[in-house]
């Protein structure tokens, strides 16, 4: 039984959850572990055995495990304080609606500030589609207020599936059937991102889990990167079992030093150990997904530039619709010359890009576990790429996620399915992936010293060197032929660049400053 829409949920026997008024505000501890739990009456029960599994271990001296549980049936949404052998009621919400960015942001505020922790690692519970929503346009709430009411009832509205209202993006996750809405990726982005700033002092959460289908792709890697240190998740369906609750709270209460990315490594391994059949989840290192994001990107570039059509008969599609694509699988099938381009003369460039992308792809991942037919040809990460009847629809929405705003995944998607050359689509300014290739570069340098790997300093650094010329020397001549909009984006992708060191950032403004001389605007 997986966790997706159409499942018929395997009998199994659950313990009901006990309620015990309990008090809130407590002193800080070493993790604080928060659960929004989302089930449908057909996974309502596996969720309450996830609850009772963790609940074997419960709350202790170094950890506060907070749920919120949203019943299926006509029972009200309720926050838990989860101990040793049961769970203790801290507040009824009555209905609730589990997909508006309010509630969760309400949750995490409630968490953090009564039960503060060192570290918090949040886990979401729920049916998971990747970033495509089974509603069709994405969420119906409203957004995010700073100072909500906790059990606010957020008002919304029908859903816009014409593909031309931007205010609602898919990512699927945490589905509330009542209202029928789910969370979108950038929801969640601002929900983390502001709870971080307002009660854990704008330091990102370490760790999100989606205990969830589909979820472990690089458009939401990248949309989330600021918002948490390791994101947890599968490229594929997940048991409606879900993860191995009990030795995630055994694991924190025995080594309550551990980090996110150990604790990555820990869940990775228990949950495929103790599940059966074809299941993946990794755990990615948000601060490395910068350089895999630039080579798969430099990847579709290249491949663009290839003429006539393209296909590709080695690269499989996960999950019960054609639309996502194991990303190492892509570049697999093209070392294995299982594309119609093997002879063309840029092949010998795009292999070697390929290789690349499988090194930057494993540098990222803090945590990989795999069983069944996942052992071999997956990396854990995947893209979004459709049929050509499917794109058009949500093309819009897919072009307003960060990743397809910064690279160029989405041009290749234009031109494979729609036969649009890039001209014909909403191209970027190449300096845009120039910045973010330096910046990425950057990354990868100092990764590379600590690690003591000589050539790859060496060629990281000619690398540098050769971008830093180029953004200058082409960002000289947008000014000269009057693209400023360029000019000013390139000036804010440089200060934002979070691996290009203060001194590097100066410099390059500086040698900008004497491109375009003293009349410059």
């Amino acid at each position: 039984m997986k966790k997706f829409l159409l499942c018929v949920l395997i009998a199994a026997m659950a313990i009901g959850l006990a309620s015990v008024p309990a008090s809130a505000q407590q002193s800080k501890k070493a993790w604080t572990l928060m659960l929004y739990f989302v089930p449908d009456e057909k996974i309502e029960n596996s969720l309450i055995g996830n609850i009772n599994d963790i609940a074997k271990v419960g709350s202790g001296a170094d950890l506060n495990i907070v749920l919120m549980f949203d019943y299926a049936s006509s029972k009200p949404t309720t926050y838990y304080y989860v101990d040793r052998g049961g769970t203790k009621k801290l507040k009824e919400l009555g209905e609730t609606n589990m997909g508006s960015p309010q509630t969760f942001y309400d949750f995490i505020k409630y968490s953090m500030t009564n039960y503060p922790a060192e570290r918090y690692a949040l886990i979401i519970n729920s049916h998971g589609s990747g970033w495509e929503s089974y509603y069709g346009g994405g969420s119906v709430s409203t957004g995010v207020q700073l100072d909500s009411d906790i059990n606010i009832s957020p008002a919304y509205k029908p859903v816009d599936f014409s593909g031309t209202d931007l205010s609602g993006l898919n990512t699927a996750i945490a589905y509330d059937d009542d209202p029928s809405d789910c969370l979108t990726l950038k929801e969640l982005k601002k929900s983390l991102t502001m709870a971080a700033k307002n009660f854990n002092g704008s330091k990102k959460i370490d760790m999100f889990i989606a205990d969830a289908c589909l979820f472990a792709m690089i458009e939401a890697a990248y949309e989330l990167r600021d918002a948490a240190s390791v994101l947890m998740g599968s490229e594929s369906t997940i048991p409606g079992t879900g993860l191995d609750y009990r030795s995630i709270a055994s694991e924190l209460s025995k080594n309550p030093k551990t980090d996110a990315l150990q604790l990555s490594k820990t869940i990775a391994k228990n949950f495929t150990s103790s599940s059966y059949g074809d299941n993946i989840l990794v755990g990615v290192n948000t601060a490395a997904i910068e350089p895999l994001a630039v080579a798969f990107s430099e990847l579709a570039t290249k491949i663009l530039k290839v003429g006539g059509k393209r296909s590709f008969s080695g690269v499989s599609k996960i999950g019960d619709v054609d639309k996502y694509s194991d990303i190492s699988n892509i570049a697999d099938s093209i070392l294995k010359k299982e594309i119609s381009f093997a002879n063309d003369p840029a092949y010998p460039e795009i292999a070697n890009q390929a290789k690349i992308v499988k090194e930057k792809l494993n540098e990222s991942l803090s945590a990989f576990s795999a069983s069944g037919s996942f052992r071999t040809g997956f990396g854990g990460i995947s893209v979004y790429w459709p049929d050509k009847t499917r794109y058009p629809k949500y093309k819009a929405f897919y072009k307003a996620l960060d990743y397809s705003n910064k690279f160029q995944w989405d041009e290749f998607l234009d031109s494979q399915l729609l036969g649009l050359s890039p001209q014909a689509g909403d191209v970027r300014s190449g300096a845009a992936s120039l910045v973010s290739e330096l910046d990425g570069a950057f990354f990868s340098l100092r990764r590379n010293s600590q690690l003591n790997e000589k050539t790859s300093v060496t060629n990281e650094s000619a690398k540098i060197e050769h971008l830093k010329k180029t953004i200058v020397d082409n960002t000289v001549t947008a000014h000269k032929t009057g693209n400023y909009k360029t000019v000013h984006q390139t000036l804010r992708d440089i200060r934002n660049a979070k691996s290009i060191d203060t001194a590097t950032k100066n410099k390059m403004i500086n040698d900008l400053k004497q491109g375009v001389g003293p009349s410059s605007k």
